[in-house]
């Protein structure tokens, strides 16, 4: 390749590129620098403009930063003998004369698409490889005659299979270069609906999500940088794994998290039972948390007396049940309707305060009732007794605060879930109030926030107290007006009310955090509470959600996308697609792991590998007290072949303490800088690893309520080598003919 005759000009014109590239890097950080260097003064206006220019051009500066990563790696020649070269970001001339174009642009669509079948204008299609700014080597594509041979069609082979056999670093890499056309067919897919992706281990479908985030952000800029983009993967390591993706990209803006991280409140240490963990997930919590709601709106348990002006004021029970019942039928969160209560119980009051006036003797007239009503509510709204009343009727509740009650108490739990709940369903959720969460308890929390409402603010002399930010803005803005002492007080006038204005849009604004766009990674996973908690997230339900069902082993697992789809109700439609091809895992391995999956998941169709490593699989049979010795030399044996590269032991959960004790590891995302990290297999979900080795798969299978597919997991996280360690009998569905 590397003696390809137009290596040389097309070196010259990736020169050209990268210098254009350091002369708009150097253009940002002047405008940066210009603007920080006139300093902090000058006038509201001036102050504003600044702020805007140096957060710009620090995103610019983003966008531009392109590590070590190449920056063009591709060229389009179409029937008009027009070319364009494709790469990470777009760069003009002086003349604004495209040199580079983003490879999320329309005209560079082909480039990933095209087939002889299909050219798409196109004439030729040319891959060059790079290190860096340096030309490599040259693959060019013919497109104007249909292909012949197999129906596998791969745009730039050598390319991607360059790239495919690349050692892995413990970070996920992006694949701009070697996007193939069913992989950019969901990533350029619509931003309006849902779009479901099927696909199997290592067809790239977390890739995909991640170039489907960043090209969304890149033609539907302004609408999504406005409510923002959110990515959902399955644990914390596979978040770190993923990160530097996006960056890589120029996109910043993505927020990453999990099931159990997204309600910021609170993070999941309880280890939870599977048994627990499927009453938790199921969509029937909604109604018993509804219940428990319920419960804490109740009325007084005896009468109370509030003393005002040596009148007894009584508030009954009978009374209380009417305000109970007549609030709970109002619209609203439950801390919302408590001010209506509140306003309830000091009405009954005062008419209470009035009869006890009419009845006397010596009865004085209420010449202005208003004034009257405003002095008793003054009066008795710090009553300890009145207090201790309405917290009785209708307590302020946090969602922790619920949740714990609720989950602590086998009487309470027991009153909501009647007609939900069996009686060994509320036994199998009843827990100490200990404070610790599992992540099944979060889809709860949020549940119950949903329910509840923030509790409203505690105002003290409230509105007396001056914001000490609205202070100092106010005092940076009188700076620049001379001493007009009328202008002076129409200006601090003006900012307080614009920051009322701005603390009631605050108060209005969604309980949750609404997104233009959400992507779901490892989706097959995730229960009907955990959905609803992503749903509230994005009302739009513009959301890519990716998943493998053979993969499905958690006690939710799902069998069917449409049953995900009806759940969601998407407004604008939903489309499932099928990615069908396995850049990762080696067709030996993969001929190996198939049986699971046919065993697990009849009728599901396996992804066709491109590879072949001619290395079938090893299996090592040991003595259980040497199991873990056995493991960690065959790791290292493993690490020794490769060279390069990084190995994984995926293990049962009680033997992984220990196994990371034997190899001096801890149990962190730091674990993917390791050269062999050991992992359960929840943990190695959605990574992957030059080698793996297998420890005791049946103890695995038994660990997971779906464990065939457990197993299947384990078996493809691998793109090259794969080895078994047991004591135990393997699963029978494993055909270990000829493999030692």
């Amino acid at each position: 390749m590397t003696t390809h005759p137009e290596i040389q000009a097309e070196q010259a014109h990736v020169d050209r590129a990268y210098r254009r590239l350091d002369a708009m890097r150097e253009q940002a950080k002047l405008i940066a620098s210009d603007v920080i260097q006139r300093g902090k003064g000058g006038t509201h206006q001036a102050r504003l403009e600044r702020d805007v220019l140096v957060s710009t051009s620090a995103r610019r500066l983003a966008q531009l930063s392109i590590g070590s990563e190449a920056l063009v790696f591709g060229r389009i020649d179409n029937k008009e003998a027009e070319k364009y070269y494709i790469g990470r970001v777009a760069v003009s001339d002086e003349d604004q004369e495209p040199l580079v174009v983003d490879w999320r642009a329309p005209v560079a669509e082909p480039f990933y698409r095209a087939t002889g079948g299909s050219p798409m204008g196109l004439v030729r299609r040319r891959h060059l490889m790079c290190r860096g700014p340096r030309v490599a080597g040259i693959e060019d594509e013919l497109l104007d005659e249909p292909p012949e041979g197999s129906d596998l069609v791969l745009v730039g082979e050598a390319a991607l299979m360059a790239s495919l056999e690349r050692a892995r670093t413990g970070r996920m890499r992006d694949i701009v270069e070697t996007i193939q056309a069913e992989q950019d067919e969901i990533i350029r897919a619509p931003l309006k609906g849902m779009v479901v992706v099927q696909g199997g281990p290592g067809t790239g479908k977390t890739a995909v999500a991640l170039h489907r985030a960043a090209y969304l952000l890149y033609t539907h800029r302004k609408r999504l940088e406005k409510h923002g983009v959110l990515l959902i993967g399955p644990n914390p390591i596979f978040i770190r794994y993923i990160e530097q993706v996006l960056p890589s990209l120029g996109e910043e803006s993505v927020r990453l998290t999990t099931p159990g991280t997204i309600f910021a409140r609170v993070r999941p240490s309880r280890e939870e039972p599977p048994e627990a963990s499927l009453i938790k997930g199921d969509i029937r919590m909604s109604k018993v948390l509804a219940g428990a709601v319920a419960e804490m709106e109740r009325p007084l348990r005896k009468d109370v007396i509030i003393w005002y002006e040596n009148n007894g004021l009584k508030l009954s029970v009978g009374a209380s049940r009417r305000m109970v019942q007549r609030t709970s039928r109002q619209t609203g969160t439950h801390n919302q309707k408590r001010a209506r209560l509140e306003q309830l119980v000091l009405r009954h009051l005062f008419n209470e305060y009035k009869r006890e006036n009419e009845q006397t003797s010596a009865r004085r007239s209420l010449a202005d009732p208003n004034q009257e009503r405003k002095d008793l509510e003054e009066h008795v709204i710090s009553d300890e007794g009145l207090r201790k009343a309405v917290d009785e009727m209708w307590p302020l509740l946090t969602a922790e605060e619920l949740v714990e009650k609720l989950l602590s108490s086998k009487q309470l739990l027991s009153q909501a879930s009647k007609g939900i709940l069996s009686k060994e369903e509320v036994s199998r959720l009843v827990r100490p109030a200990d404070g610790s969460w599992s992540t099944a308890d979060v889809a709860l929390l949020d549940e119950a926030l949903s329910l509840l409402g923030p509790p409203p603010r505690q105002r003290e002399a409230a509105d007396e107290i001056e914001d000490p930010t609205e202070a100092w803005f106010i005092d940076q803005v009188l700076q620049d007006i001379p001493a007009d002492p009328l202008m002076r007080s129409q200006i601090t006038d003006r900012i307080r009310q614009m920051y009322r204005d701005e603390e009631q849009e605050r108060e209005e604004e969604p309980l949750f955090r609404e997104y233009g766009h959400v992507l779901v990674d490892e989706a097959q996973d995730l229960s009907p509470m955990q959905w609803r908690m992503i749903a509230r997230r994005c009302p739009s339900r513009s959301m890519t959600i990716v998943g493998d069902l053979g993969q499905a082993s958690e006690v939710w697992a799902a069998t069917d996308w449409q049953q995900i789809i009806s759940f969601l109700e998407p407004r604008d439609g939903a489309s499932v697609k099928e990615l069908t091809i396995n850049y990762r895992t080696p067709q030996e391995i993969m001929e190996f792991a198939v049986p699971l999956l046919l065993a697990a998941t009849p009728g599901l169709k396996p992804p066709q590998s491109v590879r072949s490593t001619e290395v079938p699989p090893t299996i090592i049979e040991t003595d259980s007290a040497s199991l873990n010795e056995t493991a960690a030399k065959t790791a290292e044996a493993e690490k020794e072949i490769l060279v390069e590269g990084r190995v994984a032991i995926i293990a049962p959960s009680g033997a992984v303490d220990e196994m990371r004790r034997t190899l001096g590891l801890v149990a962190s995302p730091d674990l993917l800088e390791e050269d062999i990290a050991v992992l359960t297999l929840d943990e190695a979900k959605g990574l992957e690893f030059d080698g793996v080795v297998v420890v005791e798969p049946s103890r695995i299978a038994a660990e997971h309520p779906h464990g065939l597919r457990a197993l299947y997991v384990a078996f493809t996280r691998t793109t090259r080598r794969l080895a078994i360690v047991h004591s135990e009998p393997l699963p029978q569905e494993l055909d270990t003919t000829g493999l030692t």
